[in-house]
């Protein structure tokens, strides 16, 4: 069976994210035609890095929520969401009236929250803040990966971020669950999904390490410029990797990166989902 396009087209994702794990989940919804509205807040540091990548196929606005006015647009968006992703420290979100997962059920009973942090919402470590690199640390992930290839005990991290992708795909196949209960179930159970950088570490480190002398080449720079490809932005350019052959269908996204704030704080009209 031919795989379908746009298969979350309609489905509405309200994302207050930062950085990388909860904007990639974003992102992959988005990807197969999820209407997702991407919150970030004026007062904090853009990240043009992260954020020229991470925004494709969203829609940008920015919520001041310690203002009554954006908080009582915020709301008002939670309304008519079907997913509400929040990936602030556990309690940070809950300061502001209304943000907490209660008000927010009692908003919109239907609602699907999704939550992704450092350590979890449960435990001693709940309310600590961590982002990728911290958390390789605290779970042990930098040292048995420098014993493994270097036979010593200073941490070694990973070349690449992988507990932020990594969770932030997880996040997006929970709310794929959770949304696929919604639709098939007549009571419906899974309304909260929940994912940590630290969970995910553990599942990567069970998953092995590489054999040693089975590692790859070591890639030169040029050889890094070679993969890239310019791509028109329309407003400007930007290089990605160069696309693999595409063997079946692939997602397509409906919106090229954009910049924070590009866009109104409205839903766009509801397609079948």
């Amino acid at each position: 069976m031919e795989p379908q396009s746009n298969c979350l087209a309609g489905l509405r994702v309200l994302s207050l994210t930062r950085v990388i794990a909860g904007p990639v989940a974003g992102r992959t919804l988005a990807s197969h035609g999820a209407d997702v509205l991407w919150v970030t807040a004026p007062h904090l540091p853009a990240l043009p890095a992260c954020d020229g990548d991470t925004s494709r196929g969203k829609r940008t606005i920015q919520l001041n929520l310690h203002q009554a006015k954006d908080l009582a647009t915020f709301h008002r968006l939670v309304q008519s969401a079907d997913v509400f992703i929040d990936a602030y420290r556990p309690g940070a979100l809950e300061a502001f009236e209304g943000v907490d997962t209660e008000s927010l059920h009692a908003m919109n009973p239907s609602l699907i929250v999704a939550k992704l942090s450092a350590y979890g919402t449960k435990g001693p470590w709940a309310n600590k803040r961590g982002f990728d690199s911290l958390v390789q640390t605290a779970t042990g992930f930098n040292v048995s990966e420098a014993r493994y290839f270097e036979g010593q005990d200073v941490p070694k991290a990973l070349p690449v971020q992988a507990l932020d992708h990594a969770s932030g795909y997880l996040l997006a196949f929970g709310i794929l669950a959770a949304v696929h209960d919604k639709l098939t179930c007549s009571t419906p159970t899974n309304s909260q999904v929940e994912v940590c950088l630290a969970w995910t570490a553990e599942w990567l480190r069970h998953l092995g390490q590489v054999q040693q002398g089975e590692t790859t080449e070591e890639i030169s720079p040029e050889d890094v410029h070679r993969m890239l490809e310019v791509v028109d932005m329309g407003t400007h350019q930007a290089r990605f990797v160069k696309r693999s052959p595409e063997m079946t269908p692939s997602p397509r996204f409906d919106f090229y990166p954009q910049s924070l704030a590009h866009n109104d704080a409205e839903w766009l009209p509801r397609s079948h989902v």
